[in-house]
């Protein structure tokens, strides 16, 4: 049986999440020509798409709509997400959409446990893993977590009946959440159902799913990367966020673009201008700075106005004896 890779999408058709899936669809089947791809949505995005002749729908092996309760889109989305695993047969990798595959990913086909995931924020420390919006809802649930945390942007599940179980708790205690807060993270009530759960769950390396925005430092070397991509930002940091964009525009196809992308060493927005020096400075550090963005934004007086001020901060800092502030 070919290795199974599952995307689930929420779109309008023909918009940014079905953009960033054709480009991250588009890098896997390049760098892993042999597997079969499934588009798990909602029955709305499967109807949006089919009435604007998404392209979507031809990259994908196979597209299998699931049903769910109306609502917002990113509820549906959450929604079929913690049920995939038990609409789809046999052992898959889940993929979130905003990731660009780089490499081969037969390692963890190989995974003999029923789960595997990375670590969130692709860190080892356990303080740095939860982000606030999460410990919000894990208090207020009283949910106890011990252990580490883990992203749900790269799952690969095997088909038994631990496995099944697992995703079974972690779309009960999902909907349990989101019915009492109206938020639809999916983190905090995953986290929560691996904690009480008798399934075997593997760590996958964070070359697995490399979160670059959390963690600069683990692009490097990386087989996925996972960009945390949101389309809020007036500037991209990343070149899959102007792609993106791009597609978007119908300026170019998905296959040249993950072509173009997968080209690149470092995940950062490119250009003749001081973009090696930009990603490489980057690609060291633990987080991204302002000084970074700004950066990566091309917002070059800001930039400088920025580090300038740092350098007057530090000299203040080293004359006077007082701590530097943080970045």
């Amino acid at each position: 049986m070919r290795k199974r890779v599952v995307y689930t999408v929420t779109t309008a058709g023909n918009d940014c999440y079905s953009a960033m899936t054709q480009i991250s669809l588009c890098s896997l089947r390049i760098t892993n020509p042999s597997v079969e791809i499934i588009v798990a949505c909602d029955r709305e995005s499967f109807v949006r798409m089919r009435e604007d002749s998404d392209h979507l729908l031809n990259l994908a092996d196979s597209v299998l709509p699931i049903d769910t309760p109306n609502g917002k889109p990113t509820f549906r989305n959450r929604h079929v997400k913690t049920r995939v695993r038990e609409c789809v047969e046999g052992d898959f990798l889940h993929l979130d959409s905003d990731v660009l595959v780089r490499s081969q990913l037969d390692a963890i086909f190989e995974t003999p446990s029923d789960v595997a995931l990375a670590l969130n924020h692709s860190t080892e420390s356990a303080d740095e893993q939860i982000c606030p919006d999460d410990l919000v809802i894990l208090a207020k649930m009283n949910w106890r977590i011990e252990g580490p945390y883990f992203n749900g942007g790269v799952i690969f599940w095997r088909d038994t009946d631990s496995a099944r179980e697992l995703s079974r708790a972690w779309h009960q205690n999902w909907s349990a959440t989101s019915d009492s807060f109206g938020t639809f993270r999916d983190q905090p009530a995953l986290n929560r159902s691996i904690f009480l759960s008798d399934a075997a769950v593997t760590r996958l390396q964070d070359k697995y799913n490399a979160q670059i925005m959390a963690n600069p430092r683990s692009a490097a070397n990386a087989v996925i990367w996972h960009y945390y991509l949101s389309m809020s930002d007036d500037v991209p940091l990343s070149d899959f966020e102007y792609a993106v964009a791009q597609q978007i525009a119908s300026l170019s196809g998905p296959e040249d673009v993950a072509r173009a992308l997968l080209q690149s060493k470092s995940p950062w927005r490119q250009g003749r201008f001081l973009s090696g020096y930009i990603g490489s400075r980057i690609n060291r550090r633990r987080e991204l700075a302002l000084g970074d963005k700004l950066l990566l934004q091309r917002k070059w007086v800001d930039a400088a106005y920025y580090f300038l001020l740092r350098r007057f901060v530090d000299f203040e800092s080293t004359a006077t004896g007082l701590q530097k502030p943080p970045e």
